[in-house]
C-alpha cells in the first residue's frame, strides 16, 4: 500500500479526479486547491480512472459550475465540483434540481462559515448545514485520511443509490492539514466503483434515441405524489453506504461505520460529534477512560439521511446524559441540526432516561481542546446542567460559556511552532519538513498553518508534530519542544514562547551577532528563556 503525506483537498482531489469525466469549477477559499489540482493534472494530461483526461471547466462564479455539473450529468458523464461558504449557497438550485431528478454526483466541500455579521474564511458548518434540506446525502470527514477514504465511499454510493452526495470536511483543519494516509490504488477504486452502476447512470442519459421529458411543471394534483415517490430512494442510501463501507474494510483494513463510537463500554456520558472535532474529543476520551472514567464519544460519519438506528446501536445502554456538540450556529431554533436530530432520535425509540444537551463549538475556526471536551464532560455529569452551552470562548453576555480547566493529553510526539510572516518561505519549507519526515517507515507527521485572512505578509504560525504513531490531534501545538522565531519584529508583538515545554529549545532570526541579542531581547522574552531554562539559538539569516 502507497503511503503519502498530503493535505485534506488534496486526499479528497486525488479520488474525484480519477473518478470523473467533467469537472466544474470556480475557487474559492478554503476549498480552491482542489480545483487548483484538478487543472494542474488536466493540464499534464493525467488520466482518470479510465484512461481519459476529465475536461475542467472554471466558470465565472459557483453559480456556473453547478449549472454545468447538472448539464453534464444529464449528458451521462461522471462530474464533480468543488466549493465552500457562499459559493456552495449559490449551488443550491441545481442541487435541488440534482437531487430531485435521482442524479448520481459528488460535491466536495471544505466546510467554512457563512458571512453573517462579518466575513470569515474560516472553517465551521455553516455552509453545509444550509444544504441539508436540497436532497443531498451527506457524508463528513472527519481527517485528511477520511477525506481521501469517504470521497471514494462518496462517488461509489452516489453510482448505487441515484442520491446525490455531498461530501465535506472542515475548512482549514482538514482541508489544510498535511497528514501521512495511505492511499487507495486503481484497483480499490475500480472495486468500490462498479462498472454495472456506471452504465445504468449513462443509459438514464438524455438523448435523441431515447427521448424522455425532464424538468417539467407539475400542478397539485401529481406534485406531493411524485415528490414522496422518491423516499424509497433515500431510505436505502445508509444500507448502501454501509455496504461501501464494508467493502472498503475488506481491501485495506479501515473500518467505518454510519456512527462510531470510542469510549468505555459501559459509558454513561457521551458526546456526539461531527467533523474533525473527533480527534480532540477522542484524545480526551481516550484519557478519561484510562483514569476510570465512564465517557464515550459518538463520531457521525452519514449526516443525511440521519442514521437513527446505527445511532441507538452505537450508543451504549448505561449512557444516561448525552451532550451533542454542533459547529455552527441557527439563530432562533430550539437547538442546533445534529442536536436537533440526536433528541429526535432519541424520542422516537425506546431509550428513555437519557438527558441531552447541546452546544456550539469551534465557529469561524475556534479552538477546540481536549480540554474543552473535558469540560464538557463536566457539564453532562451535572445534576443541572446548562441545556444550551458554548465552550471555547468566554460569553460574558449571555453567560453561556463553559468553563475550561487544565486538561493535557500526553503523547510521545515531538512538536514544533514557527512564527513568520506570509511569502517569507516558513511554511514552505515545513510543508517540506512535514512530507520529508512523514515520508520515512515507523514515522508520522502532521503539519497545520495558522494564516491570517490577510494572507500574504501578515503572520503565520506553523505547528508541526511529529512521531512513532498516527498524529489524530486536530488542534494546535501546546506544549512545543521546539519554537522558532524567523521576524525579530515579532517578538514585541507577541507572546511566542507561551507554548514551549520547560528545557525547550528556541531559535531565533536575529540581526545581531550571538554576543549582542540577548540586551535587544523584550525583558518579556528574557524572563521566559531565564524561567523555562531554555536552548537558544540565534542566526542572522
Amino acid at each position: 500500500m502507497t503511503s503519502a503525506c498530503i493535505d485534506g483537498n488534496e486526499a479528497a482531489a486525488k479520488v474525484a479526479y480519477s473518478l470523473s469525466e467533467v469537472i466544474a469549477i470556480y475557487p474559492i477559499t478554503p476549498a480552491s486547491p482542489m480545483g487548483e489540482l484538478a487543472d494542474a493534472w488536466a493540464s499534464t494530461d493525467d488520466a482518470n480512472l479510465w484512461g481519459s483526461v476529465p475536461e475542467v471547466v472554471e466558470l465565472q462564479s459557483e453559480a456556473g459550475a453547478a449549472g454545468t455539473l447538472h448539464g453534464a450529468l444529464q449528458t451521462g458523464s461522471m462530474a464533480t465540483t468543488f466549493t465552500a461558504s457562499q459559493g456552495l449557497l449559490l449551488m443550491l438550485p441545481n442541487m435541488f434540481k440534482i437531487a430531485g431528478e435521482l442524479t448520481p454526483a459528488v460535491i466536495h466541500v471544505a466546510a467554512r462559515a457563512l458571512a453573517t455579521h462579518a466575513l470569515s474564511i474560516f472553517g465551521d458548518h455553516s455552509d453545509v448545514m444550509a444544504a441539508r434540506s436540497t436532497g443531498f446525502a451527506m457524508l463528513c470527514a472527519s481527517s485528511v485520511q477520511e477525506a481521501h477514504d469517504f470521497a471514494a465511499v462518496s462517488h461509489a454510493a452516489t453510482l448505487r443509490s441515484r442520491i446525490p452526495f455531498l461530501h465535506f470536511f472542515d475548512g482549514f483543519r482538514t482541508s489544510h492539514e498535511i497528514n501521512r494516509i495511505d492511499l487507495l490504488s486503481d484497483d480499490d477504486l475500480r472495486s468500490l466503483v462498479r462498472e454495472e452502476d456506471i452504465e445504468a447512470h449513462k443509459l438514464r442519459r438524455l438523448r435523441p434515441t431515447a427521448p424522455v421529458v425532464r424538468g417539467t411543471a407539475q400542478n397539485p394534483d401529481v406534485f406531493f405524489q411524485a415528490r414522496e415517490a422518491a423516499n424509497q430512494f433515500h431510505d436505502a442510501v445508509p444500507g448502501i453506504v454501509e455496504e461501501v463501507f464494508g467493502e472498503l474494510a475488506e481491501r485495506t483494513g479501515r473500518k467505518y461505520r454510519l456512527v462510531d463510537y470510542e469510549g468505555a463500554p459501559d459509558a454513561e456520558r457521551v458526546i456526539v460529534v461531527m467533523g474533525s472535532g473527533a480527534g480532540a474529543a477522542g484524545e480526551a476520551v481516550a484519557k478519561m477512560v484510562n483514569e476510570g472514567e465512564k465517557v464515550g464519544l459518538l463520531t457521525v460519519r452519514l449526516f443525511r439521511p440521519f442514521p437513527t438506528g446505527a445511532l441507538l446501536d452505537a450508543l451504549p445502554e448505561t449512557v444516561r446524559s448525552i451532550a451533542v456538540l454542533d459547529r455552527t450556529k441557527e439563530p432562533g431554533s430550539v437547538g442546533e441540526p445534529l442536536f436537533q436530530d440526536v433528541v429526535t432520535t432519541l424520542a422516537d425509540s425506546e431509550r428513555n432516561g437519557v438527558r441531552v444537551i447541546g452546544g456550539r463549538y469551534g465557529l469561524g475556526s475556534k479552538e477546540f481542546t481536549p480540554a474543552m471536551a473535558k469540560s464538557v464532560f463536566d457539564e453532562a455529569a451535572k445534576e443541572s446542567p446548562k441545556r444550551r452551552f458554548t465552550v471555547g470562548i468566554v460569553d460574558d453576555v449571555s453567560d453561556l460559556s463553559l468553563e475550561v480547566g487544565d486538561f493535557r493529553v500526553e503523547s510521545r510526539d515531538r512538536s514544533a511552532v514557527f512564527y513568520a510572516l506570509g511569502s517569507d518561505g516558513t511554511v514552505g519549507a515545513n510543508k517540506a519538513s512535514v512530507k520529508i519526515v512523514g515520508s520515512q517507515p515507523g514515522l508520522y507527521s502532521q503539519g497545520y498553518f495558522v494564516y491570517d485572512s490577510k494572507k500574504s505578509g501578515s503572520m503565520t504560525v506553523s505547528h508541526l508534530r511529529f512521531g512513532p504513531d498516527p498524529i489524530r490531534s486536530t488542534y494546535l501545538v501546546q506544549e512545543a519542544d521546539f519554537v522558532a522565531c524567523h521576524q525579530f519584529g515579532l517578538l514585541d508583538r507577541f507572546d511566542v514562547l507561551a507554548d514551549i515545554k520547560p528545557g525547550g529549545t528556541f531559535l531565533l532570526n536575529a540581526p545581531y551577532t550571538a554576543e549582542d541579542v540577548w540586551e535587544h531581547l523584550p525583558s518579556n522574552i528574557q524572563r521566559r528563556i531565564v524561567e523555562l531554562d531554555l536552548r537558544v539559538f540565534s542566526v542572522d539569516a
